[in-house]
């Protein structure tokens, strides 16, 4: 079975909690992480998610408009990372916002330190 990591310069994008994975790749720790330290330890960090206009061929015709999701590589900073293609409607989201947004649910519900388990980069 492939585990389907993202492994780039021999760094797995994946951490979990107290016990490794099958797979024995990522970082494994063993103290509480609030997600901002998670996705430090995950390798999914900074990675600066945007889009860059696609530009269509002039032996083409479009009636829409599309863009590069693209982000700067965690392991190599001087690296571009092409994601995907998407429409104009697209709105890019950073880790960290998601993540973030996660944490304030769990603190207005009165979990209080939140402990993620496992974050994986796919």
């Amino acid at each position: 079975m492939a585990h389907d990591l993202e492994t780039q310069n021999g760094v797995a994008s994946f951490a979990s909690f107290r016990e490794p994975a099958w797979h024995n790749l990522g970082t494994v720790f063993d103290t509480e992480k609030n997600t901002s330290e998670m996705l430090v330890a995950a390798n999914l960090n900074n990675w600066n998610v945007r889009l860059e206009d696609l530009e269509i061929p002039t032996t083409l015709v479009s009636d829409k408009q599309y863009q590069y999701v693209v982000r700067t590589n965690p392991t190599d900073k001087s690296q571009t990372d092409v994601l995907g293609i998407v429409g104009q409607r697209y709105v890019p989201l950073q880790n960290e916002d998601l993540f973030a947004f996660g944490d304030n649910i769990l603190m207005v519900v009165g979990v209080g330190k939140l402990l993620v388990q496992l974050v994986v980069g796919v």
